[in-house]
């Protein structure tokens, strides 16, 4: 797969990753791979497909609901044009 980690400017290209949970908090970040910055996150105390779709929409919530043509990518080797 042809991956797009370098974008070349900010809101390019947006990456997820669930952590292996510490105690009994599990943390999904969306980071956002042209500025190097987390832009939306969601922490539950069950790891779920919930949590990952509350990210992402904290993502684009931080973005004023602008993702026309944002790829994201997660470590799963997923990628979506968003």
């Amino acid at each position: 797969m042809r991956r797009g980690f370098r974008p070349g400017r900010p809101d390019a290209v947006r990456a997820g990753d669930i952590p292996t949970a510490q105690g009994r908090l599990h943390l999904a970040v969306v980071s956002d791979v042209g500025s190097r910055r987390a832009v939306g996150y969601s922490m539950a105390v069950n790891m779920a497909v919930r949590q990952v779709v509350d990210a992402l929409d904290t993502a684009a919530a931080s973005r004023s609901g602008r993702t026309a043509g944002v790829i994201f990518h997660s470590d799963k080797g997923l990628s979506i044009r968003l």
